[in-house]
C-alpha cells in the first residue's frame, strides 16, 4: 500500500514508509490522494489547502510544495505527480491507495457469502490506523474525515451483521465498543452492538445500553431512534433479534429521468452548473440558482438536465418536488416538507409537527451532507424558503414562472424561448435532420407556430413521429386552423395551450377521452387501477392508452422507489385538460367516470381496512376489492391522491362517496397511527358535502368521526360536541344502531376524564341498543368501555365480567387489538388487587399481541401497563427502559394521555426505587401533561405520587399539601383513589426498608 491516508497521511511504497513533510505539504498530497487519477486543478488545491482566506503567496507555496513531493515519490514504480493544464494529476496503481482499497474490498464483500464476506470487510476494517487524516485541519478536510468515517461505519455495521451471523457475537463487542465510543450516534452500530449482547447473553446489558442509545439520540439530535433501532429493540423485548427491515440506504437519488434530446439553453445550463458548483467552495453560501421564465419554455427540462450533471458534486443525494405552483392550491410549505421528511427518513417527524420544527429536522438532516434539491415550479419565495437547506455543502435548484422577490444570494437564471436556430436543432433532434432539411421553409413556420416553446415543439415533434408519412407542411398547415387565438402567443400560457390542444388532436379518440376524464378528475398523481376504473375499461387497455399519452408528453411516469410506477400530468396540462373536459364532455359523463374511480378508490381501501378498538358507524357500502397482492404497496403511494380524492369530491357534490372514503380512511391508515392531518382533511371536507347536500346520515357519521379524531388528539371538549352532534342527527334520521355507536362515543369521552357515573349510563344505554340489534363488535366496545369504567370505581367484580364478555366476543370476532385491550383490562383489576402474578400474566398476553398486530400505539399502553406490573415487582431495571421508550413513542404519535401515563409510571418507578428528586422530577413533568389537557383525576393522581415523594424527602408539609389537593380532586369523581389514600398516606409517612 502506497498511499496511506485513513491515519495519518503516509507515502509507504515497501521499502520503508517516507516523511511527507510538513502540514500544508501532506494536506496538499490528500488533495491529490482523494482525485487520483483525476485532474485536481489549481485553484481547488487552493481551496481545500488554504481555505479562503490564502495567503498572496499562495501559488508559490503550492508549486514548493508539489516539487517537494515529487522528489518524495521519485523512484515510485508507476507513480507520477503530473502537471496538466490547469492543475496537477497524482498517477496512482490500482489497489495502492488505501481508501479506494477498503471501497473495493466492500464492494466485493457486497457480492460475497458471510463467510467471504466478514473476511473482505475485517480486511477492509484493518485499513483503518486510526481517525482519518490525522492532523490535517481545515474545512475540506473536516468535510472528507468525515466521509471517510462514515464509509468506515457502513463497513463495520456491514461486517458486524455477516460476524452475527456466523455466531461471532465476541469479536463484534470488540470490535463496535471503542467505534461506538467515536460514533456514539451512529445507529447500525448501535443496532449492532445490542444484537451481539443479547447473542452472548447479556440481555439487560442490551436492554440498558439502547435505553442509554436512544436517550443520547433524543437529546444530541432531537429526535428518536430510527424504525429499524426501534424494530432492533422490539425483537429484544420478544427474544428475537433479526430486525424486521433493513438499515435506511445512504444515498436517495429521486430525479425524473433526463432527456436524450436536449437542445438549446446552453448558456443558461453553463451558468446553472457554474452557480450549484459554488457549493465545494468552503465557507460560502448555500448556492440557490433560480430558474425563471414563461410557462413551457423548458425550465423543469433545464434543471433536471443540471441535476444529472451534478450527481457526482452530490452523491449523498438528489431530491425533487413538484410545488404545483401553477395550479389553483400550491403545495404548501408544510405539505413539500412533509414529502421531503418522507423521502430522508426522518426520525420525530410527523405531519402536525409545527412548521417551524419540520423546518428544523429537514435542515437537521442535510447538514453537512452533499445534496442537491430541485424546487420544481415554485409558487413564490414564501413557498420556497422554509425548504431551503441550511448547509453550505447543498446547493438548490428552483424553477418558477416568476422571478425571485426577497431571496438574497440567489443566482437568477432567466430562460427566454430559444432561438430559431435553437428551435430547430431541437424540432432535428425529435423527428429526424433528413425531414427538416427537405422543408425548411415549413420547419421554420412550424416553430414560429409553437412560438419556440420547447414544450409546444415537443408535442408537433411526437405528432410527426408518430406520422411519418406527413410532411411537416401539413402539419402548419393544421396548425394555421388555429390561429384565431395567436393573438396571445407573445404573453401569457396560449402558446402553451395551442401546443397541447394540438397534440391532443392526433391521439385517438379513446387516449383523448382519457386526458379529459384525468384532468377532470384532478389527482395529484394517479395509477393503472384507478385509471383503469375512471376510464371503465381493462388494465391492458388503460396502459396502451397512458402508454399514448407519455408518447405525447402529456403524462410523464413517476418514479416510487418501489418498482412501481404512477403518473402525473405537467400542471399546465392538467389545467388545460381540466378545462377542456368541462368545455367537452356531459357532466353526467364525467361524474360517472369520478364516481366510478372513487368507488374502486373506496373498494380498494375496504380490503384494507384493519380491526380498530374504536366504534363508529361505518359508511363503507361498497365490497372490498379482490384480494390484490399489490394493495398494500399500493396504499402508501396513493394515500395523498386518496386524500385529494375525497376533497375532489366533496367539490363535485358527490357527497355520498366523499363521506364513505373519509370513513373508510380511518380504519386503512388514519385511525390506527393518529395521522391526524389526513383526517382531518378528508373530515373536514366529507362534511361540508353531507351539509351542503342535505346528507343528514352521512353528516352524523362523519361527525362521529370527527369525534374520534379529537378523543385520539385528546382534545375532549372539542371530541364531546361531535360525538353530541352526531347523535342529534341520528335521533333525527331514527337510526338505531347510529344512536347507540354516538351513545358509546360519549361515553368513551366521559370515560377517559374519569366522569364515570356519567359515562355509564350512555354506554349501559349503548349495550341495551346494540344488543337488540345483534351488533357483535359494537356490543364488545361497550362492554370494554363498562368494565373500564367500573374498574375505576373499584367495582372489580363487575368490571371483570364485562371485560371478560367483551373478551369472548373479540375473540369470536378475530379482533386481535380488542382482544388484548380486555386482557390489559382484566390485569389491571389483578394488580389493583396486588395479584400481580395474574396481572403480569394477563398484560403480557396483551403485549405479545399488540407487538404481533403491528400497532405502534395501542404498544405504547400495553408496555405501561406490564412495567408498572413489574414496579409492583419490584423489578424496577426490567421496567425502565419500556417507560422511556413509551415516553418518546407517545410524544411521536401526538398521544398526549400516553405520555402523561409513561411520565407518571416512570415517577412511580423513582418512588419504588427511593429516588424522590429523580421522581419529582418526572412526576413534574406528568403534571405539565395533565394541566396542558385539563385532566383532574390524572392530575390527582399524580399529587398523590407528588406528596409521596415530598415524605420521603421529609418535607412533611408539601407532602400535606399535594395530598390534600389530591383528596379535593379525588371528591369530585367517585373512583377508587379517594379511599386508598389514606392508606397511601400512612404507608409513605412510614416506608417500609427499600429492597434493592
Amino acid at each position: 500500500m502506497i498511499f496511506r491516508i485513513l491515519g495519518p497521511v503516509t507515502i509507504e511504497p515497501g521499502d520503508a514508509a517516507r516523511q511527507a513533510g510538513a502540514i500544508k505539504q501532506r494536506t496538499v498530497l490528500a488533495a491529490l490522494v482523494a482525485d487520483a487519477g483525476r485532474l485536481v486543478t489549481v485553484e481547488t488545491l487552493i481551496d481545500r489547502v488554504w481555505g479562503e482566506a490564502p495567503p498572496t503567496s499562495v501559488r508559490s507555496s503550492l508549486y514548493a510544495y508539489v516539487t517537494r513531493l515529487r522528489a518524495l515519490l521519485a523512484g515510485i514504480e508507476d507513480v507520477s505527480l503530473v502537471r496538466s493544464p490547469g492543475g496537477y494529476t497524482l498517477h496512482v496503481p490500482p489497489g495502492q491507495i488505501d481508501a479506494g482499497h477498503a471501497r473495493a474490498l466492500a464492494e466485493r464483500a457486497a457480492r460475497a457469502g458471510d463467510e467471504e464476506r466478514a473476511e473482505l470487510l475485517g480486511e477492509a476494517l484493518s485499513l483503518w490506523r486510526g481517525v482519518a487524516l490525522t492532523g490535517i485541519t481545515g474545512e475540506w478536510a473536516e468535510r472528507y474525515r468525515q466521509n471517510l468515517e462514515q464509509q468506515r461505519i457502513a463497513i463495520a455495521a456491514d461486517w458486524a451483521e455477516s460476524a452475527l451471523r456466523l455466531g461471532r457475537s465476541g469479536e463484534v463487542i470488540a470490535t463496535l465498543t471503542p467505534l461506538l465510543v467515536e460514533h456514539p450516534l451512529a445507529e447500525r452500530l448501535i443496532g449492532q452492538h445490542l444484537r451481539a449482547l443479547h447473542h452472548s447473553g447479556r440481555h439487560a446489558e442490551a436492554l440498558a445500553a439502547y435505553a442509554a442509545a436512544s436517550e443520547r439520540i433524543r437529546d444530541k439530535l432531537g429526535v428518536d431512534p430510527s424504525p429499524w433501532l426501534r424494530e432492533v429493540h422490539a425483537g429484544l423485548l420478544r427474544q428475537d433479534t433479526a430486525p424486521r427491515g433493513g438499515p435506511p440506504p445512504g444515498r436517495l437519488s429521486q430525479l425524473p429521468p433526463d432527456i436524450t434530446d436536449f437542445t438549446g439553453a446552453s448558456a443558461g445550463l453553463a451558468r446553472v452548473l457554474a452557480a450549484a458548483e459554488g457549493a465545494q467552495r468552503p465557507g460560502t453560501a448555500l448556492p440557490i440558482v433560480f430558474i425563471s421564465g414563461r410557462s413551457g419554455v423548458g425550465k423543469s427540462t433545464l434543471a433536471v438536465r443540471a441535476a444529472h450533471l451534478l450527481q457526482e458534486r452530490y452523491p449523498d443525494g438528489q431530491l425533487h418536488i413538484a410545488l404545483r405552483g401553477a395550479q389553483a392550491r400550491p403545495v404548501t410549505p408544510a405539505e413539500a416538507l412533509d414529502r421531503l421528511l418522507r423521502l430522508l427518513r426522518v426520525e420525530g417527524h410527523d405531519e402536525s409537527l409545527p412548521l417551524d420544527d419540520k423546518i428544523e429536522l429537514y435542515r437537521l438532516a442535510l447538514a453537512s451532507r452533499r445534496v442537491l434539491v430541485v424546487l420544481d415550479d415554485a409558487a413564490d419565495t414564501a413557498q420556497i424558503r422554509p425548504l431551503l437547506p441550511g448547509s453550505a455543502t447543498c446547493a438548490v435548484l428552483v424553477t418558477s414562472r416568476r422571478r425571485p422577490d426577497g431571496l438574497p444570494g440567489a443566482t437568477v437564471v432567466e430562460l427566454a424561448e430559444m432561438t430559431e436556430p435553437e428551435s430547430l436543432d431541437l424540432l432535428r433532434a425529435i423527428v429526424g435532420p433528413e425531414r427538416v432539411a427537405a422543408e425548411p421553409d415549413a420547419a421554420r413556420t412550424l416553430v414560429a407556430q409553437c412560438d419556440r416553446l420547447p414544450l409546444a415543439i415537443r408535442v408537433v415533434g411526437a405528432r410527426l413521429q408518430r406520422k411519418p408519412h406527413w410532411s411537416l407542411a401539413r402539419l402548419v398547415h393544421r396548425l394555421d386552423d388555429e390561429r384565431r387565438r395567436l393573438d396571445e402567443l407573445s404573453i401569457g400560457d396560449l402558446g402553451v395551450r395551442a401546443g397541447i390542444s394540438a397534440s391532443c388532436a392526433e391521439v385517438g379518440a379513446p387516449a383523448l377521452r382519457a386526458f379529459c376524464l384525468l384532468g377532470y378528475f384532478d389527482p395529484p398523481d394517479f395509477d393503472l387501477l384507478i385509471a383503469a376504473s375512471l376510464l371503465d375499461l381493462g388494465p391492458e387497455a388503460t396502459e396502451e392508452i397512458v402508454e399514448e399519452l407519455i408518447d405525447a408528453r402529456l403524462v410523464e411516469p413517476l418514479p416510487t422507489g418501489d418498482g412501481r410506477t404512477r403518473y402525473r400530468m405537467h400542471d399546465l396540462v392538467r389545467l388545460y385538460a381540466k378545462e377542456r373536459a368541462a368545455a367537452t364532455m356531459p357532466e353526467p359523463d364525467l361524474h360517472a367516470a369520478v364516481t366510478r374511480a372513487l368507488e374502486k378508490m373506496l373498494a380498494l381501501c375496504e380490503g384494507l381496512t384493519q380491526q380498530l378498538p374504536i366504534a363508529l358507524p361505518r359508511l363503507g357500502h361498497t365490497a372490498p376489492a379482490p384480494p390484490c397482492d399489490d394493495a398494500a404497496h399500493w396504499f402508501p403511494t396513493a394515500e395523498s391522491a386518496l386524500i385529494v380524492a375525497v376533497e375532489r369530491a366533496a367539490e363535485l357534490g358527490l357527497d355520498t362517496l366523499a363521506c364513505a372514503l373519509a370513513d373508510t380512511l380511518i380504519f386503512t391508515s388514519f385511525g390506527g397511527s393518529n395521522r391526524f392531518a389526513g383526517w382531518s382533511r378528508t373530515h373536514t371536507a366529507a362534511l361540508a358535502a353531507a351539509r351542503a347536500k342535505g346528507n343528514r346520515r352521512a353528516e352524523a357519521v362523519v361527525e362521529c368521526g370527527l369525534g374520534q379524531l379529537a378523543y385520539n388528539g385528546d382534545d375532549f371538549d372539542e371530541a364531546e360536541r361531535h360525538f353530541r352532534a352526531a347523535l342529534r342527527l341520528f335521533r333525527a334520521e331514527a337510526d338505531e344502531r347510529g344512536i347507540a355507536v354516538a351513545l358509546n362515543g360519549l361515553g368513551t369521552v366521559h370515560r377517559e376524564v374519569g366522569e364515570h357515573h356519567t359515562a355509564l349510563p350512555l354506554m349501559q344505554q349503548a349495550l341495551a341498543a346494540l344488543t337488540a340489534l345483534g351488533d357483535e363488535e359494537g356490543l364488545a366496545h361497550a362492554l370494554y368501555g363498562i368494565g373500564f369504567s367500573n374498574r375505576e370505581l373499584g367495582h372489580d367484580s363487575q368490571a371483570v365480567t364485562s371485560l371478560r364478555d367483551a373478551l369472548t366476543r373479540y375473540r369470536a370476532l378475530g379482533h386481535r387489538r380488542g382482544e388484548a385491550l380486555a386482557l390489559r383490562g382484566i390485569g389491571l383489576v389483578h394488580r389493583a388487587r396486588g395479584e400481580l402474578d395474574d396481572a403480569e400474566h394477563l398484560c403480557s398476553q396483551a403485549h405479545r399481541i399488540i407487538l404481533d398486530t403491528g400497532d405502534e400505539v395501542l404498544t405504547n399502553y400495553t408496555s405501561q401497563a406490564l412495567a408498572k406490573v413489574w414496579i409492583r415487582q419490584n423489578r424496577l431495571a426490567e421496567a425502565e427502559p419500556p417507560l422511556r421508550a413509551v415516553v418518546a413513542s407517545t410524544a411521536r404519535f401526538h398521544d398526549r394521555v400516553g405520555t402523561g401515563l409513561g411520565l407518571r409510571t416512570l415517577g412511580e418507578l423513582n418512588l419504588a426505587a427511593r429516588r424522590p428528586h429523580e421522581a419529582l422530577s418526572w412526576l413534574g413533568r406528568a403534571l405539565e401533561t395533565w394541566d396542558e389537557l385539563r385532566h383532574l383525576l390524572w392530575r390527582g393522581r399524580t399529587l398523590r405520587d407528588v406528596g409521596a415523594a415530598h415524605a420521603l424527602l421529609g418535607d412533611h408539609t408539601r407532602a400535606e399539601r399535594a395530598w390534600r389537593e389530591a383528596a379535593d380532586l379525588f371528591a369530585r369523581f367517585p373512583t377508587r383513589d379517594a379511599a386508598e389514600l389514606p392508606t397511601w398516606r400512612t404507608h409513605w409517612l412510614n416506608p417500609p426498608p427499600h429492597k434493592p
